[in-house]
């Protein structure tokens, strides 16, 4: 959470998060999720890399998903 309000300080026209949900706590987890919907809201451009492709889905505009396999990798644009 430091770290994101550390960066919004700045006006950034695109913020990128990767892996910020990683080894949260699940109250903690909620709220990160709640301030970046309240971010998109306000017009906040974001970049998310994250694991919960579920809730990102939810969030996004846009999204690429990309599997990683022993034959490579390959992305899904949606």
């Amino acid at each position: 959470m430091l770290a994101i309000g550390r960066a919004l300080v700045t006006n950034p026209r695109l913020l990128i998060l990767d892996e910020a949900t990683e080894g949260l706590a699940p109250l903690i987890l909620e709220e990160i999720w709640r301030c970046l919907r309240e971010l998109r809201e306000a017009g906040q451009t974001i970049l998310v890399i994250d694991k919960y492709v579920n809730r990102l889905i939810q969030l996004a505009d846009r999204h690429v998903i990309v599997v990683l396999t022993s034959l490579g990798a390959a992305a899904r644009i949606a």
